[in-house]
């Protein structure tokens, strides 16, 4: 069967998809991008058995009569975070002022380019625009692949990395900075839907029940993630 998702669930996709198979002998192919890319493809006439997007685009696949709506399910959420060095100290992010002036220290920043449509690197690029200081992160900031951006600061290339807490813990040698946790904005929702014209739609359904389990739910809260 084939799984088009969104990199924001990746971590979590890429454990819990050799539990399914082992379990029930199907296999899985997965073709993962930003939730923007992804959907575009599904636009553009791209084959899928279920479809991890987030809620508004999972949405209009059904409107389109792509994704067969009582399958639709809701998977998982994710949040902004800053992944730092290990060794560096843990910033005081507590307020707008506050953060500003974190920012403002930092030399280099890894984020995905806004025009790939990623959640994490829209959303900052919108945040240091609402902070006075979008020219300051632009001119040191490194684009990364969609949900790369912290591997450079495991690396030692990049001084703090941008997007979602599930896309960072799992990458070694950093710490994750939570960036909003009582800002329902800087959160990003996942769910999934079979599509109309899967192939494989009992395997597609099958998974799907995995993933919205509580074996597939307890993964995504290891990988950073709430239920969604």
């Amino acid at each position: 069967m084939k799984l088009i998702s969104s990199v924001g669930v990746r971590p979590a996709i890429e454990e819990l998809i050799p539990q399914f198979e082992k379990a029930t002998g199907n296999k899985v192919e997965i073709l993962f991008g930003t939730a923007a890319q992804m959907k575009g493809k599904v636009d553009a006439g791209e084959s899928f058995d279920l479809v991890l997007l987030n809620p508004p685009q999972v949405d209009d696949i059904i409107a389109k009569g792509k994704g067969v709506a009582e399958t639709r399910a809701p998977v998982a959420r994710a949040g902004m975070g800053f992944a730092i060095r290990p060794d560096a100290p843990m910033p005081d992010i507590s307020s707008d002022e506050k953060l500003k002036a974190w920012l403002l220290t930092v030399k280099t920043f890894a984020t995905g380019n806004p025009a790939a449509g990623g959640f994490g690197s829209v959303y900052f690029d919108r945040l240091v625009e609402r902070l006075g200081i979008a020219d300051y992160t632009r001119a040191r900031t490194k684009w990364s692949a969609p949900g790369e951006f912290a591997k450079p600061v495991g690396k030692g290339e990049a001084e703090v990395g941008v997007g979602l807490v599930s896309e960072i813990v799992a990458v070694k040698n950093v710490r994750t900075v939570p960036l909003m946790e009582k800002d329902p904005a800087s959160f990003v929702g996942f769910a999934g839907v079979v599509g109309t014209g899967a192939k494989e739609a009992d395997a597609a359904r099958a998974l799907l029940k995995f993933l919205t389990s509580s074996e597939g739910q307890s993964v995504f809260r290891a990988k950073g993630m709430t239920a969604g």
